[in-house]
């Protein structure tokens, strides 16, 4: 029997329509998420901008030594904070 005349044609060509479909709406979403999608949002934008006013991030959009270490400050201060606050919840 010819691939034409299969009676399972029609099933199957939803099935490969309705991956294509699929693989579209992918391609789509994958783009909604990338960089490129963020670039283009003005707020996006104006963000990066007060970030490199304040010297947090580079013109190349690499993120500042000085950041790094203000988020571990921030880490081993807060680790300390749970330590701290865990021994006098025991003391009492």
């Amino acid at each position: 029997m010819a691939c034409h005349r299969d009676p399972a044609l029609g099933e199957m060509y939803a099935l490969v329509r309705s991956q294509g479909l699929l693989e579209s709406r992918l391609r789509a979403l994958a783009h909604q998420v990338s960089d490129a999608n963020l670039q283009q949002m003005p707020d996006f934008q104006q963000r990066i901008e007060v970030l490199r006013q304040l010297e947090y991030i580079a013109h190349d959009n690499t993120v500042q030594l000085k950041v790094w270490a203000a988020v571990n400050a921030c880490l081993a201060a807060c680790e300390v904070y749970h330590i701290l606050g865990n021994l006098s919840c025991k003391a009492q």
